[in-house]
């Protein structure tokens, strides 16, 4: 077993597993006539709290039309890792979306681009001071675009993907990401099942990602009297080596009227663990967890009649400690990762 490569997996995992914890049919599909007008959290500051039955909200789901786009802009700061092992990784990502269709069974075929993409990591040793990391990208460096060693990145760039959502703003399925894996690969021969595990992680880590750090999870069950819901989740992590598992609990702090919409103002609070999954038998890995906490907290600002976000904040912090060991080799590898990850989405037009 090669224990820093098994332990910086474990690590990037991780915190890829915690951000989307906290995450998250009546329209009859005609185009829009008009697009929604752009509303600013400075609108919203200004504006008055409603009361009464304006104020309710019995459900938030989303009624998309065909026609609506939305531009976002998600940014992310993580800090922490395992060991003496330290990493900062800041990400600000633009990405558009676009309502193609409205299927028959309600879902939302939507058109999702990146139109830029800023990386940068820097990894360090704590005792020593020694840089063992660093990356950094933009996708306004034409001379990067052209650096196979960012395809990764630049392959994603103006490439239209298709996310199919339910309206409860939950994925249905993610296609279109082939011509991604062609830019990635180049002339290279690939196994074909080695390309559909391309596309899977491309799937997964570039768009399913972004989707669900936009959206709340919308309540299973409505809203009850008191402006609040719940839900749970359960989300693999490395395979199904280890299983995060949270509640989250959500109340509507105050509903406003800003440019003829409602919005509504979401806090959130979240409490979960990390625990020990399916450790196939013929592995010779062998994981026992010590000390496993997460929590959370953030505020959506969502548009009541649509289910769009306008904006969102979620702060999330690590506890874990874990023992890996190879029984054929004797191996043993004690884990201690303390993180801390930020992730802010704006709707910018």
């Amino acid at each position: 077993m090669e224990t820093h490569r098994t332990v910086s997996v474990v690590t990037r995992l991780l915190l890829a597993a915690t951000a989307v914890l906290l995450v998250a049919c009546s329209d009859n599909g005609a185009p829009s006539d008009v697009a929604p007008e752009t509303v600013t959290l400075a609108d919203i500051d200004r504006a008055s709290p409603l009361t009464g039955s304006e104020a309710k909200v019995d459900s938030l789901l989303l009624r998309y039309k065909v026609g609506d786009t939305f531009q976002y802009r998600a940014e992310q700061i993580s800090t922490g890792g395992v060991d003496t092992a330290f990493m900062e990784q800041r990400s600000k990502h633009v990405y558009t979306k676009r309502v193609r269709s409205v299927r028959g069974d309600g879902s939302f075929e939507i058109g999702m681009r990146f139109d830029s993409i800023a990386i940068d990591v820097k990894a360090v040793n704590k005792r020593t001071g020694q840089v063992l990391q660093e990356q950094r990208y933009s996708s306004a460096d034409s001379t990067q675009r052209s650096d196979p060693n960012y395809a990764q990145f630049s392959a994603l760039i103006g490439e239209e993907v298709t996310i199919i959502l339910r309206p409860n703003a939950t994925i249905q399925e993610i296609g279109g990401v082939s011509s991604i894996v062609n830019k990635i690969i180049g002339d290279q021969k690939v196994d074909p099942a080695v390309r559909a595990q391309y596309a899977r992680q491309i799937e997964l880590a570039a768009y399913a990602s972004f989707v669900e750090q936009e959206y709340l999870r919308f309540p299973v069950g409505g809203v009850d009297s008191a402006g609040n819901w719940s839900t749970m989740n359960k989300a693999p992590i490395l395979g199904e080596l280890f299983t995060a598992s949270s509640t989250a609990t959500y109340h509507i702090d105050g509903v406003k009227k800003v440019k003829g919409r409602r919005i509504a103002d979401v806090s959130a609070k979240l409490a979960g663990t990390v625990s020990v999954g399916n450790v196939p038998k013929a592995s010779p890995m062998r994981i026992t967890m010590g000390k496993s906490e997460i929590s959370g907290n953030g505020r959506t600002v969502v548009d009541v009649d649509q289910g769009f976000t306008i904006s969102k904040t979620t702060e999330l912090s690590t506890d874990l400690q874990a023992v890996l060991k190879n029984s054929a080799t004797g191996q043993q590898q004690n884990i201690a990762q303390r993180t801390t990850m930020r992730t802010t989405v704006q709707l910018l037009r």
